[in-house]
Order: structure tokens, then sequence, then C-alpha cells
């Protein structure tokens, strides 16, 4: 009787931990798709309808959030870099996300691409 306590116990047990484990991927899957950049052109466009510009028309840096400066800037890097692990590699060299260093690496890429001006 004893055993059977025992061996119903460790199915509990390891019926939990696959639990667990099984949402802890899942958790993962979802963050990895929530953190696909969007493209240089997606960023660009939200830009312009905020500021009710059409596409021919030069973005004004002044009228752009830090974090869409920032967002940009990111794809930005990513198209030019062409490489999704050379990128995050990059961004480790520069303190990795949510530093300083790199948000401001970022916003200058935005910046000196030629799709936003400085008024």
């Amino acid at each position: 009787m004893e055993r059977e306590v025992i061996f119903n116990m460790k199915k509990v047990i390891l019926i939990l931990i696959l639990s667990i484990f099984t949402s802890f991927v899942l958790a993962g899957v979802s963050l990895a798709d929530e953190m696909q950049l969007k493209s240089v052109n997606t960023i660009l466009a939200e830009i312009r309808v905020e500021q009710g510009i059409g596409g021919s028309d030069k973005i004004d840096v002044n009228k752009v959030s830090q974090a869409q400066l920032e967002a940009l800037g990111d794809s930005v890097m990513e198209e030019m870099i062409g490489n999704t692990a050379m990128h995050d590699q990059m961004d480790l060299r520069l303190d990795g996300d949510g530093s300083e260093s790199l948000k401001a690496f970022h916003i200058n890429i935005a910046c000196l691409q030629n799709h936003i001006t400085w008024h």
C-alpha cells in the first residue's frame, strides 16, 4: 500500500513538472512571436500616418517618439546585417537589450538612414 502511494506521488510530481515545463515552452514561443521586428517600411508607414504625411515626404524627427526611433533603428540594423544571430551578438556588444548605449545606437541609425530629417 505504501509503495502505491509513493508511486502515485511520483506520477503526480512528474505530471506537475511536465505541465510547468510545457507552460514555460509555450510562454517562450509566445514571447518570441511578440518580439518579431517590424519591417522598416511598416514602421515608416506608421510614423507617416501619425504625422499625416505622404509616402514621399520626409519624416520630421522632432515629431517621432524615442521608442519609434529605437524600433526603426533596430529594424534598419536587422536589414543591414541580414542575420538575426549576428544582430543579437552586436546588440550584446552594445550592452544588450534595454541598455542606454544600444538605445542610442539604434536611434542614431534611424536618423542617419535618410528616412527622416531634422527640422
